[in-house]
């Protein structure tokens, strides 16, 4: 995209709609270039950084982070764009692709920390309840403590991240299941309900493994 842009100006938003006398005031070659790089410098990150911050032992979550790299980028590149026009402008179309990009963060933001919200589960009356986002509330029949689960097939309506998962999937072998994964480490929490597998995880397997034990007396009672 980044190449296409450099190439062919006028694929660049609010220059492609400008009067031609506008355009005599605007350094297109200077605006090309810096968005190109830009661009260019966005695939990159996006490519290598996860796998370069793993190699050094950090963990982040890859949505997140391709979200943050495509936000940051193009926060700057809404910087620099308006050094390279000579035009004047109003203050509020200045301001405007600010606060475009201010409420897509906001959003975004909050429906990642709505749901990264810490897992809460309880059994009671043989029925688990499950808060936070995608909870529910259901009847209990069997509750296991397993090392591994199905391959996950795909998402049918829910959240996933690559280490977070909440809500409705599919998983070979055990079909429909509702999951509320936190991290992508074993060992899990299988709820046998009367509607279909509830699978759990924590932020840790020590974490896991106690809330299990929680839950298995809870149900015990």
């Amino acid at each position: 995209m980044g190449f296409l842009v450099k190439k062919f100006p006028d694929m660049i938003a609010g220059y492609n709609t400008m009067p031609e006398e506008q355009k005599k005031n605007v350094d297109v070659e200077g605006l090309s270039s810096m968005m190109r790089n830009a661009m260019v410098l966005m695939g990159l990150l996006i490519a290598v950084g996860k796998p370069f911050l793993g190699l050094i032992g950090w963990e982040i979550n890859p949505a997140l982070f391709i979200i943050s790299v495509i936000l940051s980028i193009t926060a700057v590149m809404l910087v620099l764009a308006p050094t390279y026009d000579g035009n004047k402008h109003p203050w509020y179309k200045k301001a405007f692709p600010f606060v475009v990009i201010i409420g897509i963060s906001l959003f975004v933001g909050f429906k990642i920390f709505k749901t990264h919200e810490p897992l809460e589960a309880f059994i009671s009356e043989d029925r688990i309840t499950v808060t936070g986002e995608y909870g529910l509330t259901q009847k209990v029949t069997n509750i296991q403590l397993l090392e591994n689960i199905p391959n996950i097939k795909t998402r049918s309506g829910g959240y996933s991240d690559g280490m977070v998962r909440k809500g409705n999937f599919i998983l070979e072998d055990w079909g429909a299941c509702t999951l509320f994964l936190l991290s992508d480490k074993k060992p899990y929490i299988k709820v046998t309900t009367a509607v279909k597998p509830i699978i759990i995880n924590f932020d840790n397997p020590e974490n896991t493994k106690k809330q299990f034990d929680r839950l298995q007396e809870e149900f015990n009672q």
